[in-house]
């Protein structure tokens, strides 16, 4: 489990490409902090450690998770937002987030907010029911409020800290992003259809 609070940012040094697999290793500024076997968020993707030295974590990413993730594209020198596994010291100051990525999606718009910046993203279909004002959402395994749900879009505010301390700064428009839900949305829907006698999947 995670919060959705950035610990720190690293950088993709090497992939290597085992058939259908990939290996990412990852400059890290606090990976002599890790352990083998240690969960870590990569863009919001919970991957495990399965190499280390001083610098550098190394981790496997499944077929699976190339193809539901943007860790299936991503290339040597991107930064990547890392999280360290939720522990019970651990301040709980966004929300609860798995590391299981609901979907891609795209940034539409980037419009200045003041020193803030605005932006919108396309909503994906499958997720759109998810998706509400006031809402929580994790994007690249940030943990923001959404702000505007219209048509097929939603927007979130990016403070100047957080573009700081996260990718946020790289974002262009058209940039892809990892999302994930609020968790408790998805368990509500499914217990309210359970209630109701239907059946959801979740």
């Amino acid at each position: 489990m995670f919060t959705g609070i950035i610990q720190r940012i690293g950088t993709i040094s090497t992939i290597e490409e085992h058939g259908a697999e990939r290996q990412l290793f990852i400059a890290d500024p606090d990976g002599h902090n890790s352990a083998l076997g240690d969960s870590i968020a990569v863009n919001g993707v919970c991957l495990t450690v399965n190499q280390k030295n001083a610098q550098h974590i190394g981790m496997a990413v499944s077929i699976e998770t190339q193809q539901c993730s943007t860790l299936g594209s991503i290339e040597r020198g991107a930064r990547v937002n890392l999280e360290s596994a939720l522990t019970l010291q651990t301040p709980l100051s966004g929300h609860i987030t798995t590391g299981h990525i609901d979907g891609i999606t795209q940034i539409s718009a980037i419009n200045p907010q003041g020193d803030s910046q605005q932006l919108y993203f396309h909503i994906p279909h499958h997720l759109a029911q998810y998706i509400v004002p006031k809402g929580s959402i994790a994007i690249d395994g940030v943990s923001l409020t959404i702000n505007m749900v219209e048509r097929d879009q939603f927007a979130v505010n990016i403070i100047p800290y957080t573009r700081e301390q996260t990718i946020a700064a790289d974002y262009q428009l058209g940039s892809s992003v990892n999302i994930e839900i609020d968790i408790i949305a998805r368990y509500l829907e499914k217990l309210l259809h359970s209630r109701g006698g239907g059946s959801t999947n979740p």
